[in-house]
């Protein structure tokens, strides 16, 4: 019995954490919130940034380039697409549904300026990786004023 109890709380936080972060992309990130019928579901996703560049990495298995858009918009990256179920030969019941099919979308808010022109995707494996180029900024040289003789 301790066992789906301890599977409840795990449910309660993971859906807090879920809501969580839906909040945190509509207030942060600008990303409007699903509709309740709408097959939205959020891919999980890694960023990570050095000094140069900002790299982004989504897994997103089964879903081929032609089904994404990437875009980078107002200092935001955009990534949505769709995955589709595959139609099963036979007739099927359903015994458990974890893998989220339909429309897909993160939006990104990018801590620096970046080069869009410069900005690589690949796909291997299941996973998108998005590397964003920073944009340098160059350094303000002080010029000394010399006195004419």
């Amino acid at each position: 019995m301790a066992s789906s109890k301890d599977d409840l709380i795990q449910n309660i936080v993971e859906m807090q954490q879920e809501m969580m972060q839906t909040f945190q992309d509509f207030l942060v990130n600008a990303q409007p919130l699903p509709s309740l019928n709408a097959e939205v579901w959020r891919p999980p996703t890694d960023v990570l940034e050095s000094d140069d560049s900002i790299i982004v990495t989504m897994e997103i298995p089964g879903v081929g380039p032609e089904d994404m858009h990437i875009a980078v918009e107002e200092q935001r990256l955009v990534v949505q697409g769709r995955r589709t179920r595959p139609t099963p030969k036979q007739k099927m019941q359903f015994q458990q549904m974890e893998v989220n099919y339909g429309q897909f979308q993160r939006t990104i808010a990018l801590s620096s300026p970046v080069d869009e022109d410069n900005v690589q995707a690949n796909y291997s494996g299941g996973f998108l990786q998005i590397h964003l180029p920073k944009i340098t900024v160059k350094k303000v040289t002080k010029v000394i004023i010399k006195k004419f003789r």
